[in-house]
């Protein structure tokens, strides 16, 4: 009997370090998800600005919108995300985003089953080549 409930409790143990390992991954593949496509999306959104004048891109708008564009097309998660254009400026080629991405507890938690927030902020400063 005293095995039995040793073996129970060892049993139980593995099984909460699992669920705790999983939920960390799980929120560790979600912020550098995050990051990347937040990263590559601004790079490639003041590369096209300052470096292709073929854009079209006038105003500050246009160029919220451009990078917003690429941000979608480089997530792939179905949460929901907020972003905060903190600073844009077109003729410097400076933008600072914040991105926050509110995670559903009932799909992605196996603990808790509670909403989280992922918050990444990116500042990129763009320098055009001389020529």
């Amino acid at each position: 009997m005293k095995s039995v409930i040793l073996s129970s409790i060892c049993v139980s143990a593995v099984l909460l370090v699992l669920a705790v390992q999983s939920e960390i991954n799980g929120m560790a593949c979600y912020t550098q998800e995050l990051e990347e496509a937040l990263s590559i999306a601004v790079s490639q959104t003041l590369k096209e600005v300052m470096e292709q004048d073929r854009f079209g891109i006038g105003d500050r708008n246009e160029f919220i919108a451009a990078f917003l564009q690429a941000l979608v097309v480089r997530t792939n998660s179905d949460a929901d995300m907020t972003v905060s254009v903190i600073s844009a400026d077109m003729e410097r080629g400076l933008l600072d985003i914040e991105v926050k991405e509110r995670l559903s507890g009932e799909k992605e938690s196996v603990l808790l089953g509670e909403d989280r927030e992922i918050s990444v902020r990116r500042t990129v400063i763009f320098e055009k080549k001389q020529s």
